[in-house]
């Protein structure tokens, strides 16, 4: 399973903006992702490069 998560503006309908990004990954890559859309300033920053894909495959 792919889990997405992602900021958005709070002016946005988070519940719309999940599925679009869900079918445009289903279109796509023929995946159907679990998305998650959070307020802007929800995920955590770094100053340095850091990774953003994380493999839970082993949890």
């Amino acid at each position: 399973m792919i889990l997405i998560t992602v900021e958005a503006e709070g002016r946005v309908n988070f519940e719309e903006t999940g599925l679009k990004i869900r079918e445009a990954f289903k279109s796509k890559m023929n995946v159907t992702p679990r998305v998650t859309v959070v307020p802007l300033g929800t995920l955590p920053r770094s100053e340095k490069k850091t990774q953003r894909v994380f493999d839970h495959r082993e949890e």
